[in-house]
Order: C-alpha cells, then structure tokens, then sequence
C-alpha cells in the first residue's frame, strides 16, 4: 500500500492537548500501520496504513487519537502522490528562497470558495492567496506574523471544511520523508 502522510491539527500548541511523538508511533504502529515516522512536534506523521485500511483512515486515526489522549484531533491525510502534485502546482515559485512565507492549508475536503470569489485579494498585497483543489496556498512576504489575512477574513470566508497548515519548509520535508520511505 501507499505510503500517506497525516497532518494533525492543534496538537503540542501551548500547554493544551500534548501529544508526545513516541506515543503517537506507538499508537499508530499498535494500529498496524508499518515505518512510522514523525516530523517535528507539529504533528506530522508519515506512514504505510495497515493491510485493508480503507478511505476512512482519517477518522479512524482521530478515533483512535481521541480514545488514547483525551482530546479531539483532526486529521487530514494526503498520499505521497498527492503531495507531490501540491508542490508541483505552487502557484508562488518565488517563495522558494524563503519557504517559511509560504503555507499551505490542507483540508480535509474541497471548500466552498464562493465568498473567496467575492473578494478582492488585490487589497490584501503583498499577501497573496490561491486555492487549488483541496489546498490553499497562501504567500506572505514579509512574513506571517505580519500577514494581512487575519483570522477574522478567514472566518468569514465561512470554507465549510477544516483544515490543517503548514509552512513551504515543512512541506517539503515530509514530501522528502513519503519519498525515503517508498523506495
């Protein structure tokens, strides 16, 4: 089976819902899933899901991530395949020189963009974004502490779905891992 990297939401943020990474191979390798590996504290595992796991392989690790630590977590997966066209379709190449200003926001399902349709992103410079499928790629030059799109203008984006971020570097990276680990 492909190899999938999943992408947890909110965990090891502040002193709120702790997930030590050992546990977290442990738990997932107890599942049955092979060469588990984790990057960073962020939540960030890649894996090979055990024999016969089926498409619901998101809730049944957030299931079981729940059970094992007391607190929801969600999950996005994404298979190394998939992955790969995420990075094949950045839409700000620039970004490259800089990887921690670009981020890319996976959800666990595609968006309503109708209210991103709506707006005029120009005003927003020199913060760009785009979405792209199940991704959303977001450029901030100078930074994202120093954005324009605040929490406030996602919020009334109202995308319908959650979704997970992560910056250029760390995409790469576990892009990097999902490849070591199917050769």
């Amino acid at each position: 089976m492909a190899t999938h990297a999943l992408l947890l939401r909110g965990i090891n943020v502040g002193t709120g819902h702790q997930v030590p990474m050992a546990q977290l191979r442990e738990l997932l390798t107890g599942l049955g899933h092979t060469e588990v590996q984790t990057y960073l504290r962020s939540g960030n595992v890649v894996l090979t899901p055990a024999p016969g796991t089926g498409p619901d392989l998101e809730h049944t690790t957030a299931d079981a991530i729940g059970r094992r630590f007391g607190f929801d977590v969600p999950v996005v997966v994404r298979t190394a395949a998939h992955l790969s066209d995420v990075i094949a379709a950045n839409p700000y190449p620039e970004a490259a020189a800089k990887p921690t200003t670009l981020h890319v926001t996976f959800f666990a399902s595609e968006p309503d963009t109708s209210a991103l349709d709506t707006t005029d992103l120009a005003a927003y410079a020199p913060d760009h974004l785009t979405v792209r499928g199940k991704e959303m790629y977001r450029y901030c030059p100078n930074g994202l502490s120093k954005s324009t799109f605040s929490e406030t203008f996602f919020r009334r984006l109202r995308l319908g779905t959650s979704g997970t971020a992560r910056n250029w570097r760390t995409v790469l990276a576990i892009d990097d891992l999902l490849r070591t680990a199917e050769t």
